[in-house]
């Protein structure tokens, strides 16, 4: 039994190495990872690393960000949308400045990108296009067959960007300095995603990336293979409020399974033929201040 002078955790007893104790340690650490890799989209689990069905913003809230320009119209105090929204993360720290007169900086984190969903991750994750037998409304004439919302993951991690640490003499002057950093490393860093975005879209292995509903004039009409060696007439159309693709709900419905794979490979390919995928302006930026603490120098 722990003591009562603090938790199990805090002053384990003496058999602190058996078995016990160390199976306790494992599940704490274990239920932190899990709420940590689910809050911040990190984890490797069931989605492997693709964000299904909603917005990657509003799946993840433990250090995602958005984007300042829409902090500036979401009509929220600063204060709340640091809080609920932020659009950078800071990191505080002390140095002494007589030891140090260069720091080192590597920007890391993960970004998301659409793509048409899998013929698995269709049929078999979601049950889009298909009509649920429990639906209440069986009006096929009312529904429409969308794809279901697929986001993948990219990690990435900059080349280390070097920061000079300006002359104590200055930042003891009492206003806070802003080193200038060389931004070349995140101009390559933003390009180097968006190629590794083209070379998703291009690879036969990967599903295709989304086309805009902008660059592929709907409704329109398309034809695709209807697996059995023919071609089939299918109406594509937006729906009016998310943008998203629809098709014919029947389409996919009543048939031996390698032939709606076939039909439904078919029309993704249509449609991405199209148009080119969806770029995602992702931008990075680096910003380092300077305070003077007494005998130390603050850097946010």
């Amino acid at each position: 039994m722990p003591s009562n002078d603090g938790s199990f955790l805090d002053h384990p007893p003496s058999s602190a190495g058996d078995g016990s104790y160390r199976d306790q340690e494992r599940l704490g650490q274990w239920i932190a990872e899990s709420v940590l890799e689910e809050a911040s989209g990190t984890g490797t689990g069931d989605g492997g690393g693709n964000c299904y069905g909603d917005l990657p913003k509003d799946t993840y809230f433990a250090g995602s960000l958005i984007p300042s320009d829409e902090a500036e119209l979401s009509g929220l105090s600063e204060d709340l949308q640091s809080k609920l929204s932020p659009t950078a993360i800071q990191a505080e720290f002390l140095f002494d400045p007589r030891s140090v007169d260069r720091l080192t900086v590597t920007v890391s984190g993960n970004v998301y990108y659409r793509s048409f969903p899998t013929y698995e991750e269709q049929f078999e994750r979601s049950v889009s296009g298909v009509p649920s037998e429990d639906e209440d409304d069986h009006d096929t004439d009312q529904q429409k067959g969308e794809f279901t919302t697929v986001y993948r993951r990219i990690s990435f991690e900059s080349e280390p960007i070097d920061i000079e640490v300006p002359d104590n003499e200055i930042v003891q002057e009492g206003e806070a300095v802003t080193t200038e950093i060389r931004r070349q490393v995140l101009e390559t860093l933003q390009r180097r995603l968006q190629e590794r975005i083209q070379s998703a879209d291009a690879a036969n292995s990967e599903p295709p990336v989304w086309r805009s509903m902008a660059d592929v004039s709907v409704p329109t009409t398309v034809q695709i293979d209807d697996g059995e060696g023919g071609t089939q007439s299918i109406t594509i159309e937006a729906d009016k409020y998310s943008g998203d693709y629809q098709f014919p709900p029947s389409l996919f419905e009543d048939i031996p399974a390698d032939v709606r794979r076939t039909m439904y490979e078919s029309l993704v390919e249509e449609i991405a033929s199209r148009g080119g995928p969806v770029k995602t302006p992702w931008g990075l930026d680096v910003q380092c201040e300077f305070y003077d603490d007494e005998d130390y120098v603050r850097g946010l």
